[in-house]
């Protein structure tokens, strides 16, 4: 217990002196030395989740009354708007929001490409992604429609213009980069999509989703692989051997 207690202590010590160290290390270390610790490597997927329609999450017929219960959740909830004058006050694209959450598809990826070679900034993207179908171009439409109209609702002047990476979609500004939104149009199928970070083909990180069994339709699939972190790792044991006593070996706990 007692070398358990120490350990422990140990780890709080060098998290907090690393929290001073990366700070420092902002103002010493190049950002290209940064770089140079993770080392370029091929985009990884760190996380991706994959979450089914509403239709999807119930297959036995037993479930057929659920379902349709379900289904009949928004119409309801209209109803109520109107019976609850507080609901009113909540944004009807909001609301569309969540309906469409519920009714199409969901992905989620989060992705590592390494470092920036020029800057030394982290390689992350994020990706979400709406499957409208085929036919889906009017509900993808719609639902870029209901973000531009909750935008309108926040509370400080927010910069959107057209993305420059990605036809037909915008671009939101933010402080810490931009983020990319809107329908697209993948092999046929509509998507509504946001993009933000380093992201090259948007639907790449998904294809370490785990395949279902035939036959079968998996109303949720995720894989999640820590490995696509080892770059930053690499960095943190970098820095933590250059400002923090015995940083390896801490490091190395770290990890077990």
């Amino acid at each position: 217990m007692k070398q358990h207690i120490q350990k422990c202590g140990r780890v709080v010590r060098f998290a907090l002196g690393f929290a001073v160290a990366g700070l420092t290390a902002n103002g010493v270390m190049p950002t290209a030395a940064l770089a140079e610790q993770g080392g370029a490597h091929e985009t990884a997927t760190l996380f991706a989740l994959e979450v089914r329609g509403v239709e999807d999450w119930f297959s036995s017929p037993k479930d057929a009354g659920l379902v349709r219960a379900l289904k009949m959740l928004p119409a309801r909830i209209d109803e109520l708007r109107e019976q609850v004058p507080d609901l009113q006050e909540v944004p009807q694209p909001a609301l569309d929001l969540v309906y469409a959450a519920l009714k199409y598809p969901m992905r989620f990826a989060v992705t590592n490409s390494g470092f920036d070679p020029d800057t030394g900034a982290p390689g992350l993207g994020v990706v979400i992604s709406f499957d409208m179908g085929a036919n889906g171009e009017a509900a993808a439409e719609q639902m870029h429609e209901d973000i531009g109209s909750m935008l309108a609702f926040a509370p400080m002047d927010l910069e959107v213009g057209a993305s420059p990476r990605f036809d037909g979609m915008d671009r939101l500004q933010l402080p810490f980069g931009g983020l990319d939104y809107g329908p697209r149009q993948v092999v046929g199928r509509w998507f509504f999509e946001v993009i933000y970070g380093a992201v090259d083909d948007p639907h790449a990180g998904f294809a370490s989703l785990p395949t279902p069994e035939r036959g079968a339709t998996a109303p949720i699939r995720a894989t999640l692989d820590l490995a696509a972190v080892s770059p930053f790792s690499q960095m943190l044991l970098g820095m933590a051997m250059m400002f923090v006593p015995d940083g390896a070996g801490l490091m190395e706990e770290l990890k077990q």
